[in-house]
């Protein structure tokens, strides 16, 4: 038997046991997730969230997490950095299931339930 074609799965397994929510707090998402242990996520709060296709990516502007390269060039509201993880998710899709071959995590029948793929920009150095 052929092992399934896919990528990154342990890893989009705890963004999808997560996927369900909207902007929230990282204690929050701990509480639904069962992909992580410990408390290590719940004094971080992320209070802005950029949608590109079905990545979703949560961010803070302030606080202890706040990005490091906040600059918005367009004026959009979004920081250029915010913009670029989501470029970089787009491409790291498209290399590894159109030019790989593999198979998009959203596209497997264990995630059918889930609808996007949370990233979460956290600064674990600064706890």
């Amino acid at each position: 038997m052929q092992p399934v074609k896919s990528w990154a799965t342990s890893i989009a397994a705890c963004w999808l046991a997560m996927s369900c929510l909207p902007s929230a707090s990282a204690e929050e998402m701990v509480q639904v997730s069962r992909c992580v242990k410990g408390s290590i996520l719940l004094k971080h709060v992320l209070e802005k969230e950029y949608v590109e296709d079905e990545f979703h990516i949560f961010y803070s502007l302030q606080g202890p997490d706040a990005l490091k390269f906040q600059y918005d060039s367009s004026g959009s509201g979004v920081p250029d950095s915010i913009k670029d993880i989501a470029v970089q998710l787009q491409a790291a899709k498209y290399l590894y299931s159109t030019v790989l071959g593999l198979r998009f995590p959203l596209q497997q029948k264990i995630y059918a339930q889930a609808r996007q793929i949370p990233h979460l920009c956290v600064d674990f150095a600064k706890r």
